[in-house]
């Protein structure tokens, strides 16, 4: 995409490879916005499963099933789920991942998975590890040789730009379901670059009449 090339964004990611990965995933780690598909489902999801926990008998040694979506060469077709409810929404949310997109800003560490804004981060040509998982792997790592090579990078906020225009309020942009049904009611789309600049000009209309009086 136009951003990450233009250096705008560090990576962009679909929600269900991001975050449907290990078996220890759990939905508190989706990232949750104000109108959000997979907040809606997972309620509902916990209502049937609750209903199904209270008809079904309890039973020892109960195993987590494999998603049958994934395919035999999926690398995540080992992952026995922890949690009842990341599974089921793991069967929605795949047929229609890249529909979710998750788009960062920073690099994340490929360990702890936070957010690296600042110091030092150690860069191999696919991931890259914060300085305290790097220090934790190399001092517990018996084979230096067998470590990847990770090249270190120092890591700058860019400056923060001061704006001087004023501050416009706007109905529109409220809610995030305010401008969502602004977007729906208009056929107004970010999928494409046309698109986008398109939306971005009507968008501003709207918000210079609602100005203006």
């Amino acid at each position: 995409m136009k951003a990450k090339e233009e250096g705008i964004v560090v990576e962009i990611n679909n929600m269900y490879d991001e975050y449907w990965a290990v078996a220890h995933a759990s939905p508190t780690d989706l990232p949750y916005f104000e109108g959000d598909y997979w907040v809606g489902l997972a309620e509902e999801l916990i209502e049937k499963l609750d209903e199904e926990g209270k008809s079904a008998k309890k039973k020892k040694d109960h195993k987590t099933k494999k998603p049958k979506h994934l395919a035999k060469k999926d690398a995540r077709d080992d992952v026995d789920f922890h949690d009842q409810l990341m599974l089921k929404l793991g069967e929605h949310i795949h047929p229609m991942k890249d529909d979710f997109l998750v788009v960062k800003l920073f690099p994340s560490c490929a360990q702890c998975k936070l957010a690296i804004h600042h110091g030092t981060i150690w860069k191999e040509s696919k991931t890259c590890l914060c300085d305290g998982c790097y220090q934790t792997q190399m001092s517990t790592q018996s084979n230096v040789n067998e470590t990847p090579p990770y090249v270190p990078i120092k890591l700058t906020l860019k400056e923060k730009c001061s704006d001087p225009d004023d501050v416009v309020e706007s109905e529109i942009f409220d809610t995030r379901q305010a401008f969502l049904s602004l977007c729906q009611a208009n056929h107004y789309q970010f999928d494409e670059l046309r698109r986008a600049k398109h939306t971005s000009m009507l968008t501003l209309f709207h918000l210079g009449q609602l100005t203006n009086g």
